[in-house]
């Protein structure tokens, strides 16, 4: 079985609660809006290259990381979303292949 991946909000979260830092302080030390910064935290925001440079020089790490990490998470939430939708579709189809057959069944105990 695969990992699960996390939003690069969870990694974020932890290098700041390390450094003592707030998630409104460091949207201030950045110049960033705190919606901005939130939206990134929940990982229903989008990280952009601009704000992974202004993430990795505040931390002292790459963008290049921090765009990995947030692209890698993408992918993998997309493919367990697009299991769980097929998931959901056979299940449907199983249901719907049932019923014909009971149908079937109880026509011919008519």
């Amino acid at each position: 079985m695969a990992a699960e991946l996390f939003p690069v909000g969870e990694l974020l979260v932890g290098k700041l609660a390390a450094r003592g830092w707030s998630a409104e302080e460091f949207a201030r030390f950045m110049g960033l809006p705190m919606e901005l910064v939130s939206g990134i935290i929940s990982g229903k925001g989008e990280l952009t290259e601009q704000v992974a440079t202004k993430i990795g020089q505040t931390l002292g790490m790459s963008a290049g990381l921090w765009l990995g990490l947030h692209h890698d998470y993408l992918a993998w939430k997309g493919a367990q979303d697009a299991i769980v939708d097929c998931q959901k579709k056979t299940h449907a189809r199983n249901h719907m292949v049932v019923a014909y057959f009971l149908s079937l069944w109880c026509r011919a105990l008519e």
